[in-house]
């Protein structure tokens, strides 16, 4: 039980935690409770284990400050630069995936963490963002929007977009050519480029039945 947190382990309470998103559990009291307990152990955890922290936290809406930033504590000290490097960190180098991953949860805590994006910005272009999938592109994409971080990513922004749209509105689907035209807005970059955003539109308009295609 939650409740029993001080009596397990720190992989104990990050295990309670997986389970916790595994079965949609939101009992936000106990899960506060465990946080309280995780947050002084996070430094001594996997970055495997700060991951999925990270993940079942977010996934199930529970913010907790003390917690993230430890989070972005543990995940910076990983990823930090070594002595006269400025690509390689202390740990291996994270995936494109996990980065997205990343910004995704510190977006659903609606945690502005500068100096865990400006990392995480410098390490996408380290990884090269043309190896990114369009769903990953649209991820980072979305959380740096949300956060309003979009100024920090520089040229990235636009990379981050032509890898998005890089399989052509067709292939794309509805799903995305939405989201990518929500990020605009959020973004609040619409307005500089209505034409584009028209064209998303008109993108749409062919690929969503109206009402005779449905019949």
């Amino acid at each position: 039980q939650l409740s029993t947190a001080e009596e397990c382990s720190a992989d104990d309470m990050v295990l309670v935690a997986r389970v916790c998103r595994s079965c949609g559990l939101r009992d936000y009291t106990a899960l506060a409770a465990l946080a309280e307990r995780l947050t002084p152990c996070v430094p001594g955890l996997t970055t495997d284990s700060v991951l999925q922290l990270a993940a079942a936290y977010s996934t199930l809406g529970v913010l907790n400050a003390p917690l993230f930033e430890a989070v972005a504590a543990a995940l910076i000290r990983t990823w930090l630069p070594a002595a006269g490097s400025k690509t390689k960190g202390t740990g291996d180098a994270p995936s494109l995936a996990t980065l997205a991953a990343v910004a995704r949860a510190f977006s659903a805590q609606r945690f502005r963490h500068e100096e865990l994006f400006d990392r995480v910005t410098q390490l996408m272009v380290t990884a090269g963002i043309e190896g990114a999938s369009p769903g990953e592109a649209l991820s980072l994409l979305h959380s740096y929007a949300y956060l309003r971080l979009d100024a920090s990513l520089g040229e990235q922004w636009e990379a981050l977009e032509r890898q998005a749209l890089s399989p052509g509105h067709d292939a794309l689907g509805a799903g995305p050519i939405s989201e990518l035209c929500h990020i605009l807005f959020i973004a609040r970059r619409a307005d500089a480029r209505l034409q584009e955003v028209i064209g998303l539109f008109e993108a749409l308009g062919r690929l969503v039945p109206g009402d005779g295609d449905a019949a």
